[in-house]
């Protein structure tokens, strides 16, 4: 199925799979049905397409007809119809066999199961070629014209970079529902799994090159349900880093509706597989980042916890630690990036792991980044204090005042009454009694 001419302008949500036919179906009797002609069905557009999108039949698309768990499907092959190629022709791959109404089909032949699994399978490893999209469909009818209507919702990444992506992958293991396996489909076209999984993988092969200007499309077919945990997105790429989105709110996929996701990946890093990558005495971390805003900074996955003893001899040097941790390839963020991280983002208290998520908005929605509440220090090397309830994060702009040390300041106080405030300020504190410095949030140069 060509999906050469789709998507000439896509909005950021839009409906896809837009046809039209105006012919209407001949009654035929079933012992003389060789040839069928399918249509597919008008789009469900949520926003409307500045230029009609169309999917075309191609020349040997092949549907299943009719079958179940203890008689195999009847195939037939398109001919795309002149001048309409949305219309084709079927015509069967065995002529011998010819199926009886009613008929039930589906789109393509290769979704036939025939098992007690399910009739039909969804597989968990889709693949990817440029310029096409499998889009399954189903149809019923009992004469010779079918009206295929899509029964998912697809996912379409338009992803620009300057790496190779060996595949995309979609986890909804939080939530567990099934996104793949073997189903069956009931009268109101939904998707019932009789074994299904909560991973699917789109199969990029050798990788498919991105590049900075123009994005490429990667296409995953899902089925339509509210998925309850949200779920979690990941882009591998062939220098063996991941770029991964994940959300938690509950996310609604309709079928015969196309989600638009542009994304930029991040440019590999010279040695170190596209993330930052440190040796300490626990052995080599790497570390994932998230952008959380256009152009923002791209917020380092990690932070030494405040009883992290493996980095030592560095006495009251705001840094020291960090540095001999992870090497030179970090920094604090600047007073005009944490303003920015209060003021762009939403933030929520995560009880069981005591500290405050940070997630974007609108199109950076499902990125997050995470302040653990590392409290403070009295002195340095003594009590940490509100462990669990306080966080203080110093921004680039510290330095020392004769017996004061001056910063901008990320702060965080999760309360009593359950509320949590987060704010920014300037910050004085006596040198010798200084913020505790494995609260250091760093940001990937």
């Amino acid at each position: 199925m060509n999906f050469k001419e789709i998507f000439a302008a896509v909005a950021a949500v839009s409906g896809i799979f837009a046809a039209s036919c105006t012919k209407e179906a001949d009654s035929l009797s079933s012992a003389t049905v060789k040839v069928f002609t399918a249509t597919i069905e008008e789009s469900n557009c949520k926003t409307t397409l500045t230029e009609a999108g169309k999917v075309f039949w191609e020349e040997g698309d092949r549907i299943a007809i009719n079958g179940n768990s203890v008689a195999p499907a009847f195939e037939y092959e398109a001919t795309p119809v002149a001048g309409s190629p949305s219309i084709a022709t079927f015509t069967s791959v065995d002529p011998s066999r010819t199926p009886s109404a009613p008929y039930v089909a589906m789109y393509p032949a290769s979704l036939f199961n025939g098992s007690n699994s399910g009739v039909y399978l969804l597989p968990s490893a889709q693949k990817y070629e440029a310029g096409k999209f499998v889009a399954p469909m189903y149809a019923e009818s009992e004469t010779a014209y079918l009206s295929f209507k899509n029964i998912c919702g697809v996912f379409c990444f338009s992803l620009k970079g300057d790496c190779i992506v060996k595949s995309i992958s979609v986890d909804t293991n939080a939530g567990g529902e099934n996104i793949c396996g073997g189903f069956n489909i009931n009268s109101n076209l939904e998707i019932e799994f009789n074994n299904g999984h909560q991973n699917v993988t789109l199969d990029c092969a050798d990788g498919v090159q991105l590049n900075k200007e123009t994005p490429v499309s990667f296409y995953i077919y899902l089925p339509p349900q509210t998925y309850t945990a949200g779920m979690k997105i990941s882009v591998n790429k062939a220098d063996g880093s991941t770029f991964e989105k994940v959300t938690q709110k509950d996310v609604t996929v309709e079928r015969n509706t196309i989600y638009g996701f542009n994304w930029t990946l991040p440019s590999p890093r010279p040695g170190t597989k596209g993330t930052t990558a440190a040796e300490t005495s626990a052995g080599k971390i790497d570390v994932p980042w998230v952008q959380l805003w256009e152009n923002g900074p791209k917020w380092a996955e990690y932070n030494y916890g405040v009883t992290d003893g493996s980095i030592t001899g560095c006495g009251s040097y705001i840094g020291c630690r960090m540095t001999k941790g992870w090497g030179s390839n970090w920094r604090r963020p600047s007073k005009e990036e944490i303003q920015a991280l209060v003021n762009n983002c939403d933030h929520s208290w995560d009880e069981d792991k005591k500290g405050v998520w940070f997630t974007g908005r609108d199109d950076y929605a499902a990125n997050r980044v995470f302040f653990p509440a590392a409290g403070f220090e009295v002195a340095t090397g003594k009590e940490i204090k509100d462990a669990g309830k306080v966080g203080h994060y110093l921004s680039s702009d510290n330095h020392q005042e004769q017996s004061y040390i001056k910063a901008f300041m990320l702060n965080f106080e999760h309360k009593d009454d359950g509320t949590t405030s987060v704010g920014a300020a300037d910050y004085t504190a006596e040198l010798g009694a200084v913020v505790n410095e494995f609260t250091v949030r760093f940001v990937v140069n």
